[in-house]
């Protein structure tokens, strides 16, 4: 649960701060160590696209992690399925039967035509049946 996403965290952190060493051993010894402005030269301008690509790469890796804790916390706390249920069982009659309608509109014929045709099949089956 949440110990793993923090050591999860702190594990993708460190690879983090390894890439942006990395990054700046290959910037050739440039003077001033640790001018980050993008707007230096070639080496600098390259050491922040190599650290932005290496926080953006953190970051997209964490995000499917830190959505699925959000929506657990966010259905623990609003607590959803029960609060839609009651909603749900205090609607009117007619405003449910309006709601379900809009649900199923595009195959009302469908099921209009299969009612039809179970229904004349049970008739033929109650006719020879009892014999009529």
């Amino acid at each position: 649960g949440r110990r793993q996403g923090r050591r999860q965290g702190r594990r993708q952190g460190r690879r983090w701060e390894r890439r942006l060493q990395g990054c700046g051993s290959e910037s050739g010894g440039e003077s001033g160590g640790g001018g980050y402005s993008s707007s230096g030269g070639g080496a600098t301008a390259q050491l922040w696209d190599q650290a932005r690509a290496a926080a953006s790469e953190v970051v997209v890796e964490r995000i499917p992690a830190l959505l699925e804790e959000s929506v657990e916390y966010v259905e623990r706390c609003m607590d959803l399925s029960e609060t839609l249920a009651d909603r749900i069982a205090a609607l009117p009659p007619d405003v449910f039967e309006n709601m379900l309608h809009s649900c199923f509109q595009e195959d009302e014929w469908m099921l209009i035509t299969l009612g039809g045709v179970l229904g004349f099949l049970i008739g033929l089956a109650q006719a020879f049946a009892l014999g009529a």
